[in-house]
């Protein structure tokens, strides 16, 4: 496969939307955006992708923390319960610079937080981190190859791991 993998991007306010899609547009960034309105709706298209075993998971996934029906916060920790789709990269972005929420957000295991610019400018230079990040950083193979590869991968690796115990 090793296709160019998406960003998902869980937004429910379309000027913010709007934004986005400008700031990756002139940044460069070659990913293809797919964008979810609420936070039920990301959790299905993971669930989808996930049923899907030659389905790619994405790169990252840009996520506001607070959307209708589930919040980031909710979603964050559904991820991190699901097999492989456990290491998939999220960043929280969310117009909140509350301590609590910032905390929050990295102890149900979000890889970053970034509070939405107010300035062109400054959206500018996060679409230019993002675009840098998705070109230094390896994505999973769920990413870049499929869901199926992922998983024989982990299951192989745990059989190597029970194995190894065995001939001790």
């Amino acid at each position: 496969m090793n296709e160019t993998p998406y960003v998902l991007i869980g937004e429910d306010d379309e000027t913010d939307v709007l934004f986005i899609k400008r700031a990756f547009a002139r940044a460069g960034i070659p990913n293809p955006l797919v964008f979810v309105p609420d936070g039920l709706a990301a959790i299905e298209h993971l669930s989808q992708v996930k049923s899907n075993a030659d389905a790619q998971l994405p790169a990252l996934f840009l996520i506001d923390m607070k959307m209708p029906r589930r919040n980031g916060l909710q979603v964050l920790q559904w991820m991190r319960e699901q097999p492989v789709i456990c290491a998939i990269p999220v960043l929280v972005f969310s117009s909140s610079a509350h301590t609590g929420d910032i905390e929050n957000a990295y102890e149900a295991g979000a890889n970053g937080f970034i509070i939405k610019p107010s300035s062109t400018a400054e959206r500018n230079e996060i679409a230019l981190f993002i675009r840098s990040w998705l070109r230094i950083i390896q994505p999973s193979l769920a990413a870049t190859d499929s869901f199926k590869i992922a998983l024989s991968y982990r299951n192989s690796r745990r059989s190597n791991e029970v194995l190894r115990k065995v001939e001790c």
